[in-house]
């Protein structure tokens, strides 16, 4: 494994260094990331010099924002804490396990990992609420000045920053994987099963709530991208896993799709 980059129209494709990195981060000149060979959390200059070991905390879901360095004391969930970027001022945030977790104007979302309730506090720990309960919450997107979460797999609720506006949907006969917020829309990768042993899963968007559901691109050999899927520039990103784990890209009116490298 490694790090490379590359422009957006796959040109100038580099190779930045031979490290397997998980969680990768861009800030200024650096590239915060968890080495998944040797574990901890490290830090690159984006021409491939100065690695430097931050911490021994090998966790799936890294943030960084500006200085400081959020993430989980497990490697799938855990509770979350936050340190500077140099690995000093090490502070715990949240007293609960961690299923996943949104940093967003102050505050931290997230689901709670054992009951998958919803809550919210402040970056530095304080004002820890409950913010909506009554589902299994798995994975968080924003959408606007909303939160969307997926539910159990197969249902998917909304709800308003500050815990009003709670409203729920169910899909029968589908899993949603992963989802991403963006221009107003949420994007998703789901698992069609109502056809018996022959999966079918696709990528789509919808509204928050529910609603204007539209198939972007279906996969009749795809059982799931491997990773998250990140949406940017009118294209959609993700890990094809029945092919190493390459990376690809599907634009968001489903015309055209491309391997990336």
């Amino acid at each position: 494994s490694a790090i490379y980059r590359m422009r957006k129209d796959r040109s100038e494709l580099q190779l930045i260094c031979n490290y397997s990195a998980v969680s990768l981060n861009v800030v200024g000149e650096w590239i915060y990331f968890v080495d998944g060979t040797v574990g901890g959390i490290h830090k690159v200059r984006i021409d491939g010099t100065g690695k430097t070991k931050i911490s021994n905390v090998t966790s799936y879901k890294v943030y960084v924002d500006g200085d400081w360095i959020y993430y989980t004391d497990q490697y799938w969930g855990g509770k979350l804490y936050r340190m500077k970027s140099d690995g000093s001022s090490v502070k715990q945030i949240t007293s609960k396990q961690c299923r996943d977790y949104i940093i967003n104007k102050g505050y931290v979302y997230f689901t709670e990992s054992s009951e998958g309730i919803v809550y919210k506090c402040k970056i530095d720990g304080t004002g820890e609420t409950m913010l909506c309960a009554g589902f299994v919450g798995n994975y968080l997107t924003l959408a606007g000045n909303k939160l969307v979460v997926v539910s159990n797999n197969e249902n998917i609720f909304s709800v308003n920053l500050n815990g009003s506006g709670y409203h729920s949907f169910q899909t029968n006969n589908t899993q949603y994987a992963f989802l991403n917020g963006y221009d107003g829309w949420v994007y998703y990768l789901e698992h069609d099963f109502r056809y018996g042993s022959d999966v079918i899963s696709s990528f789509g968007r919808m509204r928050f709530d529910g609603s204007q559901k539209t198939k972007i691109y279906e996969y009749n050999y795809l059982n799931h991208a491997d990773g998250f899927i990140n949406v940017v520039d009118g294209w959609i990103y993700f890990q094809n896993e029945h092919e190493n784990d390459n990376l690809y890209r599907v634009k968001i009116d489903g015309t055209k799709i491309e391997r990336m490298g």
